[in-house]
C-alpha cells in the first residue's frame, strides 16, 4: 500500500507514484487493530494515465424515470415498484457532475486515479467492503464538484475522510481514526481528519447514502437469478449469483471507476454495462430496465478496459479473510495492478485513434 504525502515531488517532478508499500518494511510498526495481510511484492506501478477527455461519450440517450420498469420480482418486505422508484429517484438526487475538477487548476485526472487506487489499497488492508470503497469514490467526486482551488496537498486528506465516513456507515466493526492517519505516514493526524469531516459533511449536506454502483451490480446479479429465487422461496436478500462472477466484474469496475470518462454516466448505467461486457447484452437490458439506446455510448466507452480485464485471463480466487465470513469474502475490496491496466489501456485507446483518424484522412 501506498503511503505518504501527495506532494510536489510526486505529480510534478517525478510524476511516478512513490509512495511506499506497506506491504515492504517501512519500519513502522503494524496496526494493533486489524492485522495486516502477510507480506506480498509490491505491485509495479507505470506512468499515471494521460487524460481519456478525447475519448469520452455523454449518454444521449437517457432512459426517462417513467419509462424505466421495475425488474424486482415480488418481496415479502416491501413493495418492489416502491423500492425501485426510491432507488431511480435517489441516483437523480445523487447526480454526477460530468467534470468535477473543472474548479480545480492545481488537480488533474491523474492525481485522481491514483488517489482512488491508494484508497483501494487500504481498503484491501483493512479487509473494508467493496460498497465502503465506491462510498468513498463518491464522496470524493461530489466533495469536489461542490468545492474549489482544492490545493494537491489536500487531496490525500480528502480522500483518507472519505474513507473514514464510509467506513463508520457501512463496516460493523470500523478501523479507529488512528488507523486511517497511520496509513498517510504522517502526512493527515488525527486532528486534520476530524476538521476535513465537517467540511466534507458540510460540502455533501449530510447526503451520505447514495446507490453507488456497487449496490446496483448486486441487484442486478441477483435478478439475474430470480427464477431459481422464486422456485425455492428463497429470500431476494440473500445472494444467489456466483461469486467468482461477481469478482470478475467489480474487476472491471475497479478498473474503469479511476478513468474520469466515468463521470459522463450513472451509477447504474456503468453496472449495467458491466454486465453487458463480462457475461451478456440480453441479460443486461433484461435485469437493469434499460434499452441499448441507454447503455450504447457507455458501452463504448467501457469496451477497451473490458478487452484488457479479458485479454490477461486472470483466475478469480474467492480470497479468504480473517474474521470474515466465507460468504462475504467477495464482498471485501481487493488490489489489482489498475494504475498499470489504466496505462497501458491509454496508449492502446490513443494508438487505435490515431490509427483511426490516418484511415479517415486517406479516404
Amino acid at each position: 500500500m501506498y503511503i505518504g504525502r501527495i506532494n510536489v515531488v510526486l505529480f510534478i517532478l517525478s510524476q511516478q507514484n512513490l509512495w511506499i508499500p506497506v506491504s515492504e518494511n517501512s519500519g513502522f510498526n503494524r496496526s494493533a487493530l486489524i492485522p495486516t495481510p502477510e507480506s506480498e511484492p509490491a505491485s509495479p506501478i507505470g506512468q499515471p494515465v494521460d487524460s481519456f477527455s478525447s475519448f469520452r461519450f455523454s449518454n444521449l440517450f437517457p432512459c426517462p424515470l417513467r419509462d424505466r420498469k421495475s425488474p424486482l420480482p415480488k418481496l415479502n418486505w416491501a413493495d418492489s415498484n416502491e423500492l425501485w422508484k426510491n432507488m431511480l429517484k435517489k441516483e437523480v438526487h445523487y447526480a454526477r457532475v460530468s467534470n468535477c475538477l473543472e474548479k480545480h487548476p492545481a488537480l488533474d485526472a491523474k492525481m485522481r486515479s491514483i488517489l482512488l487506487d491508494w484508497l483501494i489499497e487500504v481498503c484491501e488492508v483493512y479487509h473494508l467492503h467493496r460498497e465502503t470503497f465506491f462510498l468513498a469514490q463518491d464522496y470524493v467526486d461530489r466533495y469536489l464538484a461542490e468545492t474549489s482551488n482544492v490545493p494537491k496537498m489536500q487531496l490525500q486528506l480528502i480522500g483518507i475522510t472519505a474513507l473514514f465516513i464510509a467506513s463508520k456507515l457501512e463496516e460493523i466493526y470500523p478501523p479507529k481514526l488512528g488507523d486511517f492517519s497511520y496509513v498517510t505516514d504522517g502526512a493527515c493526524t488525527d486532528e486534520n481528519i476530524l476538521d476535513q469531516e465537517i467540511l466534507m459533511l458540510k460540502a455533501l449536506k449530510w447526503a451520505l447514502s447514495p446507490v453507488t454502483v456497487n449496490t446496483w451490480l448486486n441487484v442486478y446479479m441477483q435478478l439475474g437469478q430470480t427464477e431459481e429465487i422464486v422456485q425455492e422461496g428463497s429470500n431476494f436478500l440473500i445472494p444467489k449469483y456466483s461469486p467468482q462472477e461477481f469478482i470478475q466484474i467489480t474487476q472491471l469496475l475497479d478498473l474503469c471507476i479511476l478513468d474520469e470518462g466515468s463521470w459522463q454516466f450513472s451509477y447504474s448505467t456503468i453496472a449495467a454495462t458491466a454486465l453487458h461486457h463480462m457475461s451478456s447484452n440480453n441479460l443486461a437490458l433484461e435485469v437493469t430496465g434499460l434499452k441499448w439506446d441507454d447503455i450504447a455510448m457507455c458501452v463504448q466507452w467501457m469496451e477497451p478496459f473490458a478487452l484488457t480485464i479479458k485479454d490477461l485471463d486472470r483466475v478469480v480466487e474467492l480470497r479468504k479473510f480473517r474474521r470474515v465470513m466465507p460468504e462475504d469474502c467477495h464482498n471485501i475490496q481487493t488490489h489489482a495492478d489498475n494504475l498499470q491496466l489504466l496505462v497501458s489501456e491509454s496508449y492502446w485507446i490513443h494508438h487505435c485513434f490515431r490509427s483511426l483518424m490516418s484511415k479517415i484522412i486517406t479516404l
